[in-house]
């Protein structure tokens, strides 16, 4: 079914449309409306939701209740980059008794960006230029900057969504795992974003986007001595990027105590201002394909350096010896006022140096310097998106036959009689 629009040119519509009814006092609830989705009365919003959808293009629909029992819905982009042209929004509703409540939306249909609006049990799928959703849903919205259509482009807007019989709005009243954007539309190879992860919106009201193990995990062993060392790197909320070191313990297992960890780094200009903090954290070393020796038998020069040559960081970790501390685990932060990602460290090599090497029973006499790398994750496949259908609005047309010339009719000869 096409997103219906409300225009006037529909008898049925004229009842829902509330721009044909001039009274004083609905003229004034909707100045007040529009005051309240522009932002003037703020401090009225009582609570607020945030859900991303897609991966690439991804949009953000932040969903704003107002205590006047309206509903303030806005599309944005993500991380400060421009969304592709959007075209339609779809949601449910929770309770689909609201869909004999009225429903409106402001700026009304083709007095701005919003190009269309239709609700109905399930059976809102399509735009105006053919484009489809997979499923039916409540209520559909249509953007686009020539009236009723889809064509213009629109990177972004704010609407109020109410009910014009007057029933209150809330939050519950969205179902928010079932929610849809169209982008890129009019060229027949539109998208369809999808709520990541099925809309887990967090206690603070964000959506925490899909699924994301946020960590690099590298195992490094030692074939001769059997010793197996864990090194993960986190990507932390607040840009810091938190490495743990680990080894097997037990009284057979082959340990060593932790003195050095090496790194590189895609982005060395990083390195300026880099800071490394925490509990066992002696000294610390940041200069581009430099650093080997961060002091006190704490170094990776050998057969590491020679094959990898020097590292972008260093991190001297503990004193000298077992005997005043034996750290076979630890933890600590690297940080940069720019912030820290994983992306920084894909397919970085790390080293580590390791001395009184060896079990508890054979005197730990040995020592290790061991190098492994942090792997480029492979490309995921975005769940939260997928290529719109279309309608026959945007079938080629058949091609025309070329007419064929008729045959000039042959003259007759008569014979007469």
């Amino acid at each position: 079914m096409v997103v219906s629009r409300h225009n006037g040119n529909s008898g049925e519509n004229l009842a829902k449309t509330p721009y044909f009814l001039p009274q004083t006092s609905r003229l004034r609830t909707l100045i007040q409306r529009c005051q309240t989705a522009i932002g003037s009365a703020a401090h009225d919003i009582t609570r607020e939701v945030t859900v991303n959808l897609g991966c690439e293009p991804s949009v953000t629909v932040i969903i704003s209740e107002v205590a006047d029992g309206t509903l303030i819905i806005r599309l944005e982009d993500i991380d400060g980059v421009a969304p592709s042209d959007l075209d339609g929004f779809f949601f449910d509703l929770a309770d689909e008794a609201l869909l004999d409540a009225d429903l409106t939306v402001f700026p009304f249909v083709n007095t701005g960006d919003i190009t269309g609006f239709g609700s109905g049990d399930d059976d809102q799928t399509t735009l105006s230029n053919g484009a489809m959703v997979a499923e039916g849903y409540d209520v559909s919205l249509q953007f686009g900057t020539v009236p009723d259509s889809t064509e213009g482009s629109v990177e972004g807007l704010g609407f109020t969504l109410y009910s014009d019989s007057g029933v209150p709005l809330t939050l519950e009243d969205i179902d928010l795992e079932k929610l849809a954007v169209v982008v890129d539309s009019d060229g027949g190879e539109g998208k369809v974003l999808l709520p990541h992860d099925g809309a887990a919106v967090a206690e603070d009201g964000t959506d925490p986007g899909p699924e994301d193990d946020g960590l690099c995990e590298i195992t490094m062993t030692d074939p001769k001595s059997g010793l197996e060392v864990t090194v993960t790197l986190t990507e932390l909320a607040d840009g810091d990027m938190q490495v743990d070191i680990a080894m097997p313990d037990g009284s057979d297992a082959v340990i060593g105590d932790l003195r050095g960890f090496f790194f590189n780094i895609e982005d060395q200009s990083k390195l300026d201002d880099m800071t490394a903090t925490g509990a066992d954290v002696t000294d610390s070393q940041f200069a581009a394909d430099d650093v080997k020796d961060v002091g006190n038998g704490a170094n990776i020069k050998g057969e590491i350096v020679n094959e990898y040559g020097a590292f972008d960081g260093g991190i001297e970790i503990g004193t000298q010896g077992a005997s005043e501390d034996d750290i076979q685990s630890t933890s600590f932060i690297l940080s940069h006022p720019d912030g820290l990602s994983l992306d920084d460290f894909d397919g970085q090599a790390f080293a580590l140096r390791l001395t009184s090497v060896g079990t508890d029973d054979d005197g730990r006499e040995g020592s290790l310097k061991l190098v492994g790398f942090c792997e480029p994750k492979p490309p995921v496949e975005c769940e939260d998106e997928y290529d719109a259908f279309y309608t026959s609005v945007m079938a080629a047309a058949p091609a025309e036959e070329e007419p064929v010339a008729e045959e000039p009719a042959e003259d007759l000869e008569l014979d007469l009689v």
